[in-house]
């Protein structure tokens, strides 16, 4: 599942481009020096036909050499503290920084298309009565009252 999913609206271009768009910035960009290692996870994570039996790496190695349990942070753990450190770090973050909403009919689209792109009949991957339920969540999320993420106006602050 794409962080797109949840609210955070960044333009989708091909791998292709994106890579393009990021080495013409030279050592400006955020990727320099990386793409060795953005080419060899870009066929599990970026093509349309990525292997579905196998994973890209593996962190056993890893977890056998440390002492204590390994605890990944989730994706949303990670999706806000990406962000924090932008908005903490603008001087040094000189991209756009996207627009961030949490918007119903966005939400549905893309799922339609992710659900196309995997061969899911989007009516099985999200039948109405879980789209009426999301209905419901967005719209009482983006009640001035909820005042998530602790402000009166949370799009704003993220």
């Amino acid at each position: 599942m794409a962080i797109t999913f949840f609210g955070p609206y960044w333009p989708e271009v091909p791998y292709e481009a994106f890579k393009r768009a990021c080495q013409a910035r030279g050592k400006n960009s955020p990727l320099h020096g990386h793409w060795a290692v953005f080419d060899h996870l870009g066929k599990y994570r970026f093509s349309k036909n990525k292997p579905k039996d196998r994973l890209p790496i593996c962190d056993r190695a890893i977890r056998e050499d440390n002492s204590r349990p390994i605890e990944w942070l989730g994706m949303l753990t990670k999706l806000r503290r990406s962000g924090q450190w932008v908005k903490d770090h603008r001087e040094e973050w000189p991209y756009q920084v996207p627009q961030t909403r949490l918007d119903f009919a966005c939400l549905t689209a893309r799922a339609e298309r992710y659900a196309k792109d995997e061969g899911v009949p989007f009516d099985s991957a999200c039948p109405e009565w879980m789209r009426q339920g999301l209905q419901q969540l967005v719209g009482a999320l983006n009640s001035p009252d909820v005042r998530l993420f602790g402000g009166k106006d949370w799009r704003r602050r993220l």
